[in-house]
């Protein structure tokens, strides 16, 4: 089965564009053909934490909420995570 990472600026536009072809296309998927990362997650709940807005918050998390959110792999982010602190 093909399966689709949905990324920040797909889930930004979700939010931002409802009625939007994005939309229309991931609502013709079943829930298990897509999901996001808990980056992105992370980047969404950012922004809106940085905007304030209490109407905003509850749309992303009505969507974040649909979708499910694959978390990191600890292994290999911190193998990763500790060769980019020794290249920089």
């Amino acid at each position: 089965m093909r399966r689709y990472l949905l990324e920040t600026n797909i889930l930004s536009q979700i939010i931002k564009q409802p009625q939007s072809a994005v939309v229309e296309k991931v609502a013709n998927l079943e829930r298990g053909e897509f999901f996001s990362s808990v980056i992105v997650a992370c980047e969404l709940r950012y922004g809106v934490e940085k905007k304030g807005s209490a109407q905003l918050t509850a749309r992303v998390e009505l969507l974040l909420n649909e979708i499910d959110i694959l978390p990191l792999e600890y292994e290999s982010v911190n193998q990763h995570y500790a060769s980019l602190r020794v290249f920089l």
